[in-house]
């Protein structure tokens, strides 16, 4: 076999290596994805994506203070076509890591690395426990997973471009740039990460030197200028998001150094928050990981020389302004437990590998005494040991975080009631399942509204029917096992009394909130409203009724439910949030009507 032979054959072999690795970490990865099930913000994506039409409005619609129109198309995709099923998720959160993966070796070769080399950069990236809080949590996912593969087209096409000035790759550079941006603003650091790399890699000379090579570049800035002002514009005009608090100048300059320390560091190493962690206790795990890393750069320091530490600086510097903007973004809801938090992190995760892959092997100097030869090679194996042992450390930190993962407590309940449900219709073919909220496994309470049966259950049994008086009706406890229940009165509504005169009420000229009292005080818990209504009453035809409960002088609070038509007649069952009340409020808005002939708050029980 001649020369050329040789290297197809070597080509060939990492090319079959690539692609094992891609598959089983994709694989390994699925396996910890498939754990969970739909959580949080899922529901209320999924919510919305189905009560809304796709387009410009949906797309570009204000979703707690970001406009995200890629993130809003992905989550349509699983709510519409793929009505809601959580394969499709699983589908987006895994076809898009395998993405990342694929993309990883490329680049590092790109930027000097040896096959080897970048073989090892694949293997660190997929074993990161950063991407576990993301692919497993969909909704995380669907920021972090697509922007990381957006990132790498966009930081692979720049480095192509630098190489051959290639239109092609540079409309591939700015199209994954576009494309990262689409799905979370933060994405942004890409644009630092290019420009770092154009310093590092492709200028020389002194400070002067290196600016004046990166002016030259001004093509490539001129283009992804368009997709940063682009994002930027869009965003502007919005309210702050939930949490909007800001962070003083003190904060934002400690947050960075907390980050890496507590976060993405001990990402990179297997442990972390949910992870690995010794004796149990995060301060000594988060101890340990800095005592590695520092010993890490010791030896990368003097195995690779001054020159290696331009990888370490890009690190750095590209987390350190993540980490400002998730403390600008989210200091004030989540206070400095953002800064562990790795999902924030998580496109974050292939930088440290291909960076340090290609200055391993490009920034080497080829000549060397014979005994720095020797060390050469003693330093190959070190490198080879200590990669085997940080993905090994990565994988064992994956599969321990995956085991604390609030989708996964949502899977548990999910399971629990599939099967009490099916239980309870084999013996009660007819049964009818009150809409109630599922409970705090699948959402907190801020997102309570979102988690009715028929917006979170619904998704696992199709079939279910919701709200008929006229069968056998069930209901879930807190931990989701279904069982028959029965109501019984404890209050009615005084039509009669009503603050509006009459039993028919219209907002002809304007919003109005017709309250009526109750027979007696009703405390807070879960209550079902009965109402008996007329014909032609609208206000029951809107997707969210406003139904508001007040005790006293007290503030009205909004009972959110989710109307179901009675399968005979007006009589209507409503289930809200838990409330309680002394007076009930419906609120029309222009053009709706209400006629209600009587009411009832009914308490639920468990059938004799």
């Amino acid at each position: 076999m001649g020369s050329a032979g040789v290297r197809r054959h070597v080509v060939e072999r990492s090319h079959v290596a690539a692609l094992v690795t891609v598959v089983a970490l994709s694989a390994w990865m699925a396996v910890l994805v498939n754990r969970g099930w739909f959580f949080s913000d899922d529901l209320y994506n999924l919510t919305e994506a189905r009560s809304m039409g796709f387009g410009w409005h949906y797309l570009t619609r204000n979703l707690f203070g970001h406009v995200v129109p890629g993130f809003m198309a992905l989550a349509w995709l699983v709510a519409r076509p793929g009505d809601g099923r959580y394969g499709w998720a699983q589908a987006e959160m895994i076809g898009a890591y395998a993405v990342v993966l694929a993309l990883v070796g490329p680049l590092a070769r790109a930027l000097g690395a040896s096959r080897r080399a970048a073989l090892a950069a694949v293997a660190l990236t997929g074993a990161s426990t950063l991407w576990v809080g993301a692919t497993t949590w969909w909704s995380a996912g669907l920021n972090a997973v697509p922007g990381a593969a957006g990132a790498l087209v966009f930081v692979l096409g720049h480095v192509r471009w630098l190489e051959r000035r290639s239109r092609r790759s540079l409309l591939a550079a700015t199209l994954g740039l576009t494309g990262a941006l689409s799905v979370q603003e933060g994405s942004i650091v890409f644009v630092v990460l290019v420009v770092a790399i154009t310093l590092a890699w492709f200028t020389t000379g002194g400070p002067a030197e290196r600016v004046r090579g990166l002016a030259a570049r001004w093509p490539a800035w001129a283009a992804y200028a368009v997709p940063c002002i682009g994002s930027l514009v869009l965003t502007s005009t919005l309210s702050p998001g939930i949490g909007a608090g800001r962070p003083g100048p003190a904060t934002l300059l400690q947050f960075p150094f907390v980050a890496v320390a507590r976060g993405y560091l001990p990402g990179l190493l297997g442990t972390g928050v949910g992870g690995l962690q010794l004796g149990g206790s995060e301060a000594l795990t988060v101890a340990v990981a800095l005592a590695a890393g520092g010993l890490g750069l010791a030896w990368w320091s003097r195995v690779v020389g001054h020159r290696g530490w331009w990888a370490v600086a890009i690190v750095v510097v590209v987390v350190s302004v993540r980490a400002v903007l998730v403390a600008w973004a989210r200091f004030g809801l989540l206070g400095w437990s953002a800064a562990s938090d790795q999902r924030y992190d998580a496109d974050l995760a292939w930088i440290a590998p291909v960076l340090f892959a290609a200055t391993w092997t490009r920034e080497r100097p080829e000549r060397r005494p014979p005994e720095a030869g020797r060390d050469r090679s003693v330093s190959h194996r070190t490198a080879f040991v200590v990669t085997g042992v940080l993905v090994a450390l990565g994988l064992l930190g994956q599969a321990a975080q995956a085991r604390s993962i609030g989708p996964r407590a949502s899977r548990a309940y999910r399971d629990r009631f599939v099967a009490s449900y099916r239980e309870q219709r084999s013996v009660r073919p007819g049964l009818s399942m009150l809409d109630v909220p599922a409970g705090p496994d699948l959402a907190p309470a801020l997102l309570a509204r979102f988690t009715f049966l028929s917006r979170t259950m619904s998704f696992a049994v199709r079939d279910m029917r919701f709200n008929d008086l006229s069968r056998q009706l069930v209901a879930p406890g807190l931990k989701g096992i279904v069982r028959p229940v029965g109501l019984v009165g404890q209050a009615s509504l005084m039509v009669d009394r009503a603050a509006a005169a009459g039993r028919c009420w219209d907002a002809s000229s304007g919003p109005l909130v017709v309250w009526v009292p109750l027979s007696s005080r009703v405390p807070l818990g879960s209550w079902v409203l009965q109402l008996d209504v007329r014909p032609g009453s609208s206000w029951l035809d809107s997707s969210r009724p406003a139904l508001w409960a007040a005790t006293g002088s007290g503030a009205p609070r909004r009972a959110d439910f989710v109307p179901h038509p009675p399968a005979i007649g007006q009589r209507w069952a409503v289930t809200p949030l838990p409330f309680g009340a002394e007076r009930l409020g419906f609120g029309l808005q222009p053009g709706e009507r209400l006629c209600l002939r009587s009411g009832a708050v009914a308490r639920i029980v468990p059938a004799g």
